[in-house]
Formats: structure tokens, C-alpha cells, sequence
């Protein structure tokens, strides 16, 4: 068995728990990227857009632009 096979198996899983996270997203109309910014504020409500960005691991303007884009999606 070659010494990479573990990584492979490991991307391999990632990429169905995507997949799947996808799929449950899209039934309720939000996008995989967006749950990045949802999960935080789930976790802890009334954080700032700027305390979102680092717990969120995304950079401020990302942020603003996937904060404003949800705003506009209600």
C-alpha cells in the first residue's frame, strides 16, 4: 500500500462531507460558502462583522462582500 493511500482516503472523505453539506444547504436555499459567516454568529450571537472575519478565518473584505450578499438574499 503506498504511503500517500491515507491522504487520498481523507480527500476523498472531505470532498462527500462537502458534497453532502451541500445538497441539505441548497434544500433551504443557502450556499456552501455562505455557511462559513453562519456558523459563527450560531455559535455566538451579536458578533461584529469584524470580530466574524478571523473567527471565520476569511479576510475583512471577504467578509463584507459575503455579509452584503446575504443581506440582499434575506
Amino acid at each position: 500500500m503506498p504511503h500517500d493511500r491515507l491522504a487520498h482516503l481523507v480527500r476523498d472523505a472531505s470532498r462527500t462531507f462537502q458534497r453532502s453539506l451541500q445538497l441539505r444547504f441548497a434544500a433551504h436555499a443557502v450556499s456552501f460558502g455562505h455557511w462559513t459567516f453562519l456558523r459563527v454568529p450560531w455559535q455566538q450571537d451579536g458578533i461584529t462583522q469584524k470580530a466574524l472575519s478571523p473567527r471565520a478565518g476569511v479576510m475583512e473584505p471577504s467578509t463584507c462582500v459575503a455579509v452584503t450578499a446575504m443581506e440582499k438574499r434575506g
